[in-house]
């Protein structure tokens, strides 16, 4: 073998699958995510929604629908972009996960729904302050096109409506 074939082969060749590795580890994304949520059908579709959200939310989507249906879903998802750069063990953000209890209390009238939700860390927000860097939580409200929506909240994030 000349000098040329042993430099590609035992130099170059590796250095590529070497770059080729680091850079599929880098762009990795791993999402772990849990979602919850209530739902009234058959509602009044010139209702009313009053909604009290008490939690640092990411964002809150509010979209409306030709169904006479209301729906709220939250979605808590720990994102991590590149398995390499990966903060913490799966386990710990599992746990942490958990440890985000979310609440969500509503009552439903003819043609009013209050609802309320709440997100508190168990443990406290400090105990994870490690991992919040990498948290998600985000609400999605869909109800009907004609319906009145009140909504209060504590923190000062983004709020979507659509239509």
């Amino acid at each position: 073998m000349t000098k040329s074939k042993k430099l590609v082969a035992f130099v170059i060749f590796p250095l590529l699958f070497l770059l080729l590795l680091i850079l599929t580890l880098t762009t990795s994304e791993m999402e772990i995510s849990q979602r919850e949520g209530i739902s009234h059908d058959a509602v009044d579709p010139n209702g009313h929604l009053h909604l009290t959200v008490d939690a640092e939310f990411d964002t809150i989507h509010i979209e409306a629908t030709d169904q006479p249906r209301v729906h709220i879903a939250i979605e808590k998802r720990w994102t991590s972009k590149g398995l390499i750069f990966r903060p913490k063990p799966i386990k710990w953000i599992r746990e942490m996960l958990k440890d985000l209890e979310l609440t969500i209390e509503h009552d439903h009238s003819d043609d009013r729904l209050n609802a309320q939700i709440e997100a508190r860390f168990n443990r406290g927000r400090e105990h994870w302050q490690e991992g919040l860097e990498w948290l998600t939580v985000e609400v999605q409200v869909t109800v009907p096109r004609q319906y009145n929506i009140t909504l209060e909240t504590v923190s000062h994030r983004d709020i979507h409506i659509d239509n």
